[in-house]
């Protein structure tokens, strides 16, 4: 009779005791968008098909001091992270799990992308051309300043609620 109850006790224990690492591996990063890949911010559709922002994370703190890491967000519709935050001009809060598969080794900043026979345009009127992925555009907010050299950047995951 004893050893009918130990499966059933031990499927109820175990679940409330992997909860709580399952919610610990997410935190909070808070920082500006540095620099934003032009082809997944302009590459996106309102559809069912999933979306993606990739952007570029400058935190400062007062441990760590400046750092810079990768953060792709993911969401459906054509907006994960809203404008003023791709700008460079707002602090972005967002909650992310760290993800490894998406670390950068190196990071190749453009200033603009034109391409005069086959230019895509933004709708707010920029051209641009594919990159091929790995690229970035400065963020408005930081283009009169030197550009850092990034190199091994962690790259976080975080999924868009859609409230902005």
């Amino acid at each position: 009779m004893t050893s009918r109850h130990i499966p059933l006790a031990t499927g109820l224990i175990v679940p409330l005791i992997l909860t709580p690492f399952c919610l610990g591996r997410t935190k909070q990063l808070t920082g500006r968008v540095f620099a934003y890949d032009p082809e997944a911010h302009i590459s996106k559709v309102a559809s069912f098909a999933e979306n993606q922002e990739i952007v570029l994370l400058q935190i400062d703190s007062k441990k760590q001091g400046r750092r810079y890491l990768k953060l792709v967000v993911h969401g459906f519709g054509p907006t994960q992270i809203p404008d003023n935050y791709i700008a460079g001009g707002s602090v972005l809060t967002v909650r992310a799990a760290r993800d490894h598969s998406c670390d950068q080794e190196t990071v190749d900043f453009v200033t603009t992308v034109v391409d005069d026979e086959h230019p895509r345009v933004h709708p707010d009127g920029t051209k641009w051309v594919p990159l091929n992925g790995g690229k970035f555009i400065v963020a408005e907010h930081f283009r009169n300043q030197p550009l850092p050299r990034l190199s091994n950047l962690e790259c976080y995951s975080a999924r868009s609620t859609g409230e902005h």
